[in-house]
């Protein structure tokens, strides 16, 4: 299979990936919600249980509700988002160890990584929105870290937020091109 045609297959399969995109961003809104009532590491938990969600989440938005069918068996690109997904385990590690030490680095640099592994959905559904969402996701999550002040209520919450709105970019592309 050429990288067009698994690109294509993943795009179908998952809605262009949109679908994964609205959980992660409706969970990054759930943690803030916890960061505000109940504090940080309550917050970390639901990004942490969240995250581990995302995926069936979306997998079973794709096929009940937007009535996807599964990507072909053997697509090459599986193997990325596996690998990728190992990835933001390490990186889940270091936040978690941040929010031990200094708990209010912690959220800024799970955003961090996640904006980072954003980078590989370019190559796994071929759009470079996962560049811009992967980009503008790490750079608030960077100036969190360096300043440690967030305007705008919190970093979850924000970064909840921008994620529902490439999602919905995402969602759109996805109808245009005709699924």
């Amino acid at each position: 299979m050429q990288i067009a045609a698994a690109q294509a297959d993943f795009n179908r399969a998952f809605a262009a990936g949109a679908a994964g995109v609205l959980v992660s961003g409706l969970v990054w809104i759930a943690a803030g919600l916890a960061w505000t009532s109940l504090g940080v590491h309550q917050a970390f938990v639901v990004l942490f249980l969240g995250g581990i969600v995302i995926h069936p989440l979306a997998t079973v938005l794709c096929r009940f509700a937007l009535r996807c069918s599964p990507a072909e068996p053997g697509n090459p690109l599986t193997r990325l988002a596996l690998e990728s997904t190992v990835a933001l385990f390490a990186g889940v590690i270091v936040a978690y160890v941040l929010l031990m030490r200094q708990p209010e680095l912690a959220i800024p640099a799970f955003a961090v990584i996640m904006g980072a592994r954003y980078f590989t959905f370019r190559t796994l559904y071929g759009s470079a929105l996962y560049w811009a969402l992967g980009g503008v996701i790490a750079l608030v999550g960077t100036l969190a870290l360096f300043s440690r002040a967030i305007p705008f209520g919190n970093l979850a919450t924000q970064v909840g937020l921008i994620e529902l709105v490439f999602a919905a970019l995402l969602f759109a592309g996805w109808r245009r091109v005709g699924r």
